[in-house]
């Protein structure tokens, strides 16, 4: 069903396809984002390949998908910007944890970047745009994803670019001492 929806929408140059995928090797974290090969960036994000995102060891791979999410819709915003046209922003998941917790504002892990979506996304509709998130199963994502899948290993052995500690991370840490 999605490989269908996808066709249909990459034909119409309007729609934004993005995928995001977050990953965890051993203890250590990172994102990945690829956007469909109609919209182009200068600021690095390349639509034929993608961007990957080194988010460290005190972080899960839930962190990892809601930062995904939150680059692709910041990689739009920026694209919305530049091109001043009127555009339909998909952002793909395969995370549903992820998906339902970018919706509420409610206090705890995910709240940040779920407050960051709503900025965002408000942001959007005043360039007459908007932002839509969907869940897609895991087979379904793979094959845009591949293209990174090779980055994205290597990423999760790069160090961050900042280190965090998330909340997901210290609950999963506490669990056992309690």
């Amino acid at each position: 069903m999605h490989t269908q929806q996808a066709l249909l929408l990459n034909r119409h140059q309007r729609n934004l396809l993005t995928y995001i995928d977050g990953t965890m090797l051993g203890n250590i974290v990172g994102a990945g984002v690829y956007v469909n090969p109609k919209c182009t960036s200068p600021d690095g994000l390349s639509t034929r390949s993608g961007k990957t995102y080194p988010m460290g060891h005190q972080m899960e791979a839930y962190d990892a998908e809601l930062y995904g999410i939150q680059q692709a819709a910041e990689h739009a915003l920026q694209h919305c910007k530049r091109i001043r046209r009127k555009r339909v922003v998909w952002i793909f998941t395969d995370n549903q944890a992820a998906f339902m917790r970018i919706r509420p504002l409610k206090p705890g892990p995910g709240q940040e970047i779920s407050i960051v979506l709503a900025h965002i996304s408000t942001e959007l509709t005043t360039l007459k745009c908007t932002l839509t998130t969907q869940w897609v199963p895991d087979t379904l994502m793979w094959p845009r994803m591949k293209k990174l899948t090779d980055s994205q290993l290597a990423t999760t052995q790069r160090p961050p670019a900042t280190f965090r500690t998330s909340l997901s991370y210290l609950k999963r840490v506490a669990r056992p001492k309690v």
